[in-house]
């Protein structure tokens, strides 16, 4: 072999190995980048204490099984993820490490998740890399890792509802349609914004690209659909009371232009802390910055409609991610809102994947440029807003609280079970159904608490006042006690106040 012949010969192995190079690369990264969001969802658990709500799922879930089903009933939300908690606590603890583990897992489960759904929707190596580092990076999805309620949850059964049926369009079997069905069962005991994601994720499962026939697949539907209502049916009377008792009135308020617009951006993993012009804190630049994330949100997933096979995979994700905002978003503008940010943390599931199809499908130089410098933004972007999150929706003391509340040197106290971190009495829920979301808007909301101060039987009443713009914007409940009772002490803690009174005859 001459020299040239030997050169020729070299060239392809040196090309093939620069080529295996990229992906090997990529994938590397990938997995560094599901290790660092795996660890930012557990980082400091237990370092922040529980706010409102979390103190709700701390009393729930310190009850046996069929008392927490009881308390659901008359609350916003199906049970399970709430009989998962019992569980798990009795396993690793009932401290704020041990309430929102549980939560943390889950996220980290959904990441893994996703990462398989990545690797089914994109070709390209580095574009898996950049969804899966979007989606692990999301301050969303690690923020709600960090608490003690159902949103983790909901992400991951979004994800694991997406790769199944992603499988199903690939293969249908009998053991793949089952697990959907537990999946899809599991996500409608979890929140009843579920069932709207799941009908928006049988469009997708009919939009998708796959091996499977729009026919067959239509009769697998119907049949998971069948199963999963026959296996709900039992909690249906109770969905349907949660539902009346929300018309009555729930707390979020219609939702503007500017809330549909920030959600888009929330979701995508865009907080308005990312964008540094609005520090300023003006409602028309948050406008402007939120509209401006959603039009190249829009922009790039029109950018990745280059076929008929890109197109129904592009439409699919809008549909399942985008289409359950604007359906609640327009149903809270006729009805009683619901729409509430957090509650469509599912829909962090799908952005990811809208930001990167664009750089995957892109042949063009032109195209591959614009589409990849939109993922570089849209990193950037989420690399900004990530600092400083917060633990918990609310930074509020309430293990401090509560321990302030039940130091109580009344002879007779009846707080109920975990009363260190609710300090809720043991007949707070006693009424049947429980009055879970009771508020004072009137001075005839506080007939019961006036009938109970005229029978005197008490030697000193606590009122724990947090939430007051939600449950007593005037005040009147503190107004009452102050003319009926003599105030002894009062406490103040980070967005709670804890004031103690006693009868006169006490005094």
């Amino acid at each position: 072999m001459n020299v040239l012949d030997e050169a020729q010969s070299r060239t392809p192995v040196r090309t093939l190995t620069a080529e295996a190079a990229g992906p090997v690369m990529a994938v590397a990264l990938m997995w560094i980048a599901v290790v660092v969001g795996i660890t930012l969802r557990f980082a400091q658990l237990g370092t922040a204490s529980l706010w409102f709500d979390e103190g709700y799922t701390a009393w729930a879930v310190s009850h046996p099984v069929p008392e927490i089903i009881r308390i659901i009933r008359a609350d916003t939300a199906p049970p399970l993820y709430y009989i998962l908690l019992r569980g798990w606590t009795h396993l690793f603890g009932f401290s704020e490490l041990g309430l929102r583990s549980m939560s943390a897992l889950m996220a980290s489960i959904g990441l893994v998740v996703f990462v398989g759904i990545a690797r089914r929707l994109l070709k390209s190596p580095w574009a898996v890399l950049a969804a899966v580092g979007l989606f692990s990076l999301s301050f969303m999805q690690i923020a709600y890792a960090h608490e003690a309620r159902f949103y983790a949850m909901m992400a991951m059964l979004e994800a694991i509802d997406l790769y199944l049926v992603l499988l199903v369009c690939e293969r249908s079997s009998a053991v793949r349609l089952a697990g959907l069905t537990l999946a899809w069962s599991c996500s409608l005991y979890t929140n009843n914004l579920m069932g709207v994601y799941l009908a928006c994720l049988g469009i997708a499962w009919l939009l998708l690209p796959g091996r499977v026939p729009i026919r067959l697949r239509l009769r697998d539907a119907v049949i998971v659909t069948a199963l999963c209502a026959a296996v709900f049916a039992p909690w249906l009377p109770a969905l349907f009371a949660q539902a009346r008792r929300i018309a009555l009135g729930f707390w979020p308020d219609k939702p503007d232009a500017l809330l549909f617009e920030r959600t888009i951006s929330v979701m995508a993993g865009v907080h308005e802390r990312g964008m540094p012009i609005l520090h300023w804190k003006w409602h028309t630049l948050l406008a402007v910055n939120c509209l401006e994330v959603d039009l190249a949100l829009l922009g790039l997933t029109l950018l990745a409609s280059t076929s008929m096979e890109r197109l129904r995979r592009v439409m699919a994700i809008l549909v399942a991610g985008v289409l359950p905002i604007v359906l609640i978003f327009f149903y809270s503008q006729v009805r009683t809102s619901v729409f509430m940010e957090r509650g469509f943390i599912a829909s962090g599931v799908m952005m990811p994947l809208l930001v990167v199809f664009a750089a995957d499908a892109a042949r063009a130089r032109p195209a591959k440029i614009v589409a990849s410098m939109g993922v570089v933004c849209f990193i950037g972007l989420t690399l900004a807003s990530l600092p400083g999150h917060r633990l918990g929706e609310h930074p509020e003391a309430w293990r401090e609280a509560c321990a302030f509340a039940v130091a109580s040197p009344a002879k007779h106290r009846d707080y109920g079970p975990r009363d260190d971190v609710t300090a809720a009495p043991g007949s707070f829920f006693a009424l049947d159904p429980p009055q879970t979301l009771q508020r004072v808007r009137t001075d005839h909301d506080l007939d019961g608490l006036r009938k109970l101060l005229k029978k005197g039987n008490f030697d000193e009443l606590v009122l724990i006042r947090s939430h007051s713009w939600w449950g007593d914007r005037h005040d009147l409940t503190l107004q009452l006690l102050e003319s009926e009772l003599t105030e002894v002490q009062m406490k103040e803690f980070n967005s709670i106040m804890v004031f103690r009174f006693v009868p006169d005859s006490v005094k």
